[in-house]
């Protein structure tokens, strides 16, 4: 099944550059970016430069992190999708930012499954993980709904992080 992805509540797609302005203000957003490696963007520009580099790298690799609409309103309400861990690593991270708007509604784990199951049955990926801060729980409990299983510590993006695993073929990590 190509993209768009549909769930219940969500459309998930590809992000174009007329997403900028949504896209700015989950990534602007200082709550939103608070635990992601990254951070938060700078201004109108610094997101313009990630927007297009994620543009850029789900043409290269066939994945990327996707804009995420609410299908009642037709709104972007964040982003979910794959990348390569530290953007370059040879592991596919599993990634999602939603608007603060947006908190405590199931989006994150709705649009996070979805693209798990892609990831896995229709890109053929052996393996996806997820990396975070080992006191988010809300971000850990959200890869543990999507199936993802618990694999330790690791360092990435220079910090110490809790790392989670699903693999393809029904495989326990």
């Amino acid at each position: 099944m190509p993209l768009p992805l549909e769930t219940e509540r969500l459309l998930i797609r590809p992000l174009r550059m007329d997403d900028l302005e949504p896209f700015h203000a989950v990534f602007g957003d200082p709550q939103v970016m608070a635990r992601i490696p990254s951070g938060v963007s700078r201004d109108l520009d610094h997101s313009h430069e990630r927007l297009a580099w994620l543009i850029e790298h789900n043409d290269r690799h066939g994945f990327s992190l996707w804009a995420i609409e609410e299908r009642e309103t037709g709104e972007m309400i964040g982003d979910c999708g794959l990348v390569l861990v530290e953007g370059k690593g040879t592991e596919v991270e599993l990634a999602y930012h939603l608007a603060r708007s947006r908190w405590g509604r199931g989006y994150g784990g709705e649009a996070a499954g979805a693209v798990v199951d892609y990831g896995l049955d229709e890109l053929g990926l052996d393996e996806i993980i997820a990396v975070a801060e080992t006191d988010h729980f809300v971000s850990r409990r959200v890869m543990e709904k999507v199936g993802m299983h618990f694999d330790g510590r690791g360092i990435y993006y220079g910090k110490e992080m809790a790392r989670y695993v699903i693999r393809g073929s029904g495989e326990v990590a």
